[in-house]
């Protein structure tokens, strides 16, 4: 279950004030308490003190992330199928793509797909607020 989590937190300014900020992530847990663990554990690090304000699910269908890329798009596809009676029925995915600009998140969801054997189109392409995606990582065994 993919979670998406919204910071919040206290930072100092150029001009010495405090100001308040948020942030958007995305984590990869089984549970709403891992989500919350995961968040704590990768967000200790950047900042001392900060607060959960909400988590949601996020319902996304694939991801073709790069690390060396920060700018996440949110790109909505259909899948073109027929039911049994021939007729057209097209199914909506969400795919969430590192990519330098909408040209470039376009390109890699096509580059992504393209062993795919369903008809599909991308239909919308929009830049997303996600800053990071935290991926499940096993436990290490004692």
């Amino acid at each position: 279950m993919y979670l998406k989590a919204q910071i919040r937190f206290q930072q100092q300014n150029e001009q010495g004030k405090f100001v308040t900020k948020n942030e958007v992530y995305l984590v990869d847990a089984v549970s709403w308490t891992e989500g919350e663990a995961i968040l704590y554990r990768e967000m200790e690090l950047l900042h001392n003190d900060f607060s959960i304000k909400r988590m949601d699910p996020f319902k996304v269908h694939d991801m073709f992330l790069d690390e060396s890329i920060d700018d996440k798009y949110l790109c909505n596809v259909v899948y073109i199928t027929e039911n049994d009676k021939g007729k057209e029925k097209r199914i909506p995915i969400n795919i969430l793509v590192s990519a330098t600009d909408v040209a470039n998140a376009h390109e890699r969801v096509n580059e992504g797909l393209k062993t795919t054997l369903i008809p599909y189109e991308i239909i919308d392409v929009k830049k997303s607020n996600i800053l990071e995606v935290f991926l499940y990582q096993k436990p290490e065994a004692a």
